[in-house]
């Protein structure tokens, strides 16, 4: 067990806003005024139209992109859209939008307090924020404080005292007071936290994280975190190499859902193939990746076993006569729990589908229950079991639909359409190849872009990394953050390639896509991938930095000599003594520093877990001169280079 805390900085800043909503009939807007000089300002009161309401949550502590509550006899959604920078209000009753209220930056989760208000995550800016809610359905900003970079994940205690955030590029755990919003504390996570979720009792919280194989078990009495692996440790067919590996990874913990006393975790097993050899693609099995959903025992955190998945195991549906592998759920976004038909509802990006499965069979992935077609680009989906419907909110069609959940138990993709749609409309225009590069980035199950249904995001989840080796005709490769693409360097291990289409073509290739892609797909798939967004900046140790760049621009340590310039490297192959058995080539494009801190593992083998230990033993790779100087570093100037390059 170990227990690693960020330095609580301070309480952070709560910023007030004034009331400036303007109602007009449903529609509204409510607009972010300036910081008052101090404390807490005089609110004017609300018209009588737009006099506060007490949002009644429909599902207590329950957080994602959507978040349902009543008003009166009204039934809301509250719907977090990144695209637009704004948070929605549609009354689901009525079928139809009734409010926007916008923010500075892309909401990434909500949540209803018991109390009645409405919170929101800024994933861009780094903030969670307060939104009154008032008899009309309009949200109005009150309040906010400072978060951990990059916040994406929201819960709350079972008593409603406190609220917790995992932010994703901060990688840490922050809990915050509900009432003054102080931040109470703060918890050093391992790579991309992505969901919450809190335990019966409100002992424990838990964190899917979207890379790492791991579950984040969190006492929240003495802060202490567990890390349990959510990877099968099943041997398969097509891993039968003497003395290889029998534990295949884990990717896409995205969400996390409670059913009693299980914790449900979403996930993909993944198979990158056996590193010391070369193979034809990326990975060498005809499965390479499996959806899952492993299962946690909400008492003690252990896994259950027979939840994870073997690399030959073939989902069991009882209700279907066929299984197609491209009709795996290999991209889990959202997850909720239907406590009438036992089932775990996940929202499945790629394949525009939310599946239910047995949540309380031994391994609820291979007993399907039926699907949902929905519309595309599905990422939220809540429960709202008086009325016995689901809600899903899908970003890419910039719909909220409505599905029954007693409408028959068994059921296919043959099903009744979604009971009612509502589109959002978005002031915000994206381009047509931006919309169809995303789609095409995201698409599971699709033979052109691979064979065995991977899609583009199952290697580059949030245009990241999956933070693996994998096997490859030219050797064992890291998985390389697309992040670094829109800057241009590296394209590839080999930086034989300068062209982002090209790039692509030989990843198609090497996916065995049957015909690719062409022509203005691939200039779409091209535009999106470049246009990624990076992550916001993390709060630098100014001076831990400082004395960074002074060692990392220094003589004695040559860091700086391949890794200079604005993107920190010389676009130049060089020999630094890493090549391994399978390496075809034994020198390797210098790769960029930028952001550097949040993709671990490093070198091209990914043979380094942290930058502490690449800092160490870097320098040891074989010759003394061939990647720079560490070794005559201090502890306390190591520490300071390792902060300079997590700045970077």
């Amino acid at each position: 067990m170990r227990m690693v805390s960020l330095p609580v900085m301070s309480s952070g800043t709560v910023r007030f806003f004034p009331s400036r909503s303007a109602v007009l009939g449903g529609a509204f807007v409510a607009a972010c005024a300036a910081s008052p000089r101090a404390g807490v300002t005089a609110t004017p009161a609300p018209r009588v139209a737009d006099a506060p309401a007490h949002a009644v949550p429909i599902a207590e502590h329950a957080a994602g992109s959507i978040a349902l509550a009543r008003i009166g006899e009204r039934t809301l959604a509250y719907v977090a859209d990144e695209d637009d920078h704004a948070v929605h209000v549609v009354d689901v009753d009525a079928s139809r939008a009734i409010g926007r209220a916008p923010l500075e930056g892309r909401p990434s989760q909500l949540l209803v307090s018991i109390d009645g208000r409405v919170l929101a995550l800024d994933r861009d800016r780094g903030r969670l924020v307060e939104l009154a809610t008032a008899a009309s359905g309009a949200l109005e900003p009150r309040r906010e404080t400072v978060t951990a970079a990059e916040p994406v994940a929201l819960a709350e205690t079972p008593d409603g005292k406190s609220i917790l955030v995992a932010s994703g590029w901060g990688h840490a755990l922050e809990g915050f007071d509900a009432h003054t919003m102080a931040r109470t504390f703060a918890i050093d996570l391992g790579r991309e936290p992505r969901a919450i979720v809190i335990a019966p009792g409100g002992a424990t919280a838990f964190v899917a994280h979207a890379v790492g194989g791991v579950v984040s078990a969190i006492d929240l009495a003495s802060r202490r975190v567990r890390l349990v692996s959510v990877a099968s440790a099943a041997l398969g067919a097509n891993n039968r190499v003497p003395g290889a590996s029998k534990e295949r990874a884990s990717c896409q913990g995205f969400a996390l859902a409670t059913a009693g006393a299980r914790i449900l975790a979403p996930q993909v097993i993944v198979d990158p193939g056996d590193v010391r050899s070369n193979t034809q693609g990326y990975g060498d099995a005809e499965r390479t990746e499996i959806s899952d959903v492993a299962v946690l025992d909400a008492a003690n955190g252990n896994v259950l076993g027979a939840s994870l998945e073997g690399p030959d195991a073939v989902p069991h549906n009882p209700f279907r006569f066929t299984v197609d592998r491209h009709d795996e759920c290999l991209l889990p976004r959202a997850a909720a729990f239907d406590a009438r038909t036992e089932s775990l509802l996940v929202a499945c990006l790629g394949l525009d589908a939310v599946v239910a499965y047995d949540a309380f069979a031994a391994s609820p992935a291979r007993v399907e229950k039926r699907r949902w077609t929905v519309p595309a680009g599905p990422v939220g989906v809540a429960v709202d079991a008086k009325a016995r419907r689901a809600i899903v909110w899908s970003q890419f069609d910039r719909a909220v639909t409505t599905i029954p959940l007693d409408d028959g138990e068994l059921a296919d993709d043959d099903a009744p359409a979604p009971l009612a749609r509502v589109a959002l409309p978005s002031p915000r225009s994206a381009s047509p190849a931006f919309v169809l590069g995303r789609a095409l980035f995201h698409a599971a199950g699709d033979v052109r872009v691979a064979k065995d249904g991977r899609a583009c995001a199952s290697c580059h989840p949030d245009g990241r990394d999956d933070a693996l080796t994998w096997s490859t005709p030219s050797g064992p490769r890291r998985t390389i953050a697309l992040l670094r693409v829109a800057d241009r360097a590296p394209l590839s291990w080999s930086g034989g390639e300068k062209s982002l289409k090209r790039r692509i073509l030989t990843t198609l290739q090497r996916l065995d896509g049957t015909g690719g892609l062409r022509g203005a797909e691939l200039d779409a798939l091209a535009s999106y991938v470049a246009e990624i967004l990076p992550p916001p900046a993390r709060a630098p140790r100014a001076a831990d930095v400082l004395r960074g760049r002074g060692i990392f621009t220094s003589r004695e340590a040559a860091c700086a000599g391949c890794h200079g310039g604005t993107l920190f490297t010389d676009d130049r192959a060089h020999d630094v003594n890493s090549k391994t058995p399978a390496d075809l080539a034994a020198a390797f494009n210098t790769p960029s520093l930028r952001f550097v801190g949040g993709t671990a593992p490093y070198f091209h083998d990914g043979r380094y877990a942290t930058l502490a230990d690449l800092l160490s033993g870097g320098s040891g790779t074989g010759r003394a001169d061939a990647m720079g100087h560490t070794q005559h570093l201090s502890p306390a100037d190591l520490h300071a280079l390792e902060a300079f390059l997590e700045s970077l």
